[in-house]
């Protein structure tokens, strides 16, 4: 889908969505744009409108201070967090497809930061 994020519950019904997939978000690292990040409360709460009762959210990013942002928010806004890693490619993942993103930052040598947070029951 190309859009805005912001637009998700035009997109898809309640209830509809099993996983949506954060793959290395801007991080918009100005504070005065963190309303813009993909894990600011706004999104956080459409996320939920559209996530089916058992849905998650699966975050990867290579920008530690995005990261610790998004931890606390997702916690403070009904996602529980059911895997989390600071070096996510130190191991294979072959189930995990790596983005061409990814591909760049781990040439680089920078860590992989994932979570995997899951919509809470109501």
């Amino acid at each position: 889908i190309m859009g805005d994020a912001d637009r998700i519950g035009e997109w898809f019904a309640p209830g509809e969505v099993d996983v949506i997939h954060l793959n290395f978000s801007d991080p918009w690292p100005k504070k005065r744009y963190a309303k813009r990040r993909l894990s600011a409360p706004s999104f956080l709460e459409q996320y939920k409108a559209v996530l089916s009762s058992q849905g998650k959210i699966i975050m990867k990013t290579d920008n530690a201070p995005l990261f610790e942002f998004s931890v606390p928010q997702f916690l403070s806004h009904g996602f529980s967090l059911e895997e989390m890693s600071v070096d996510f490619r130190r191991e294979e993942h072959p189930e995990d497809a790596i983005t061409e993103y990814e591909e760049k930052f781990i040439e680089q040598g920078k860590p992989i930061y994932r979570a995997v947070f899951a919509k809470e029951k109501a």
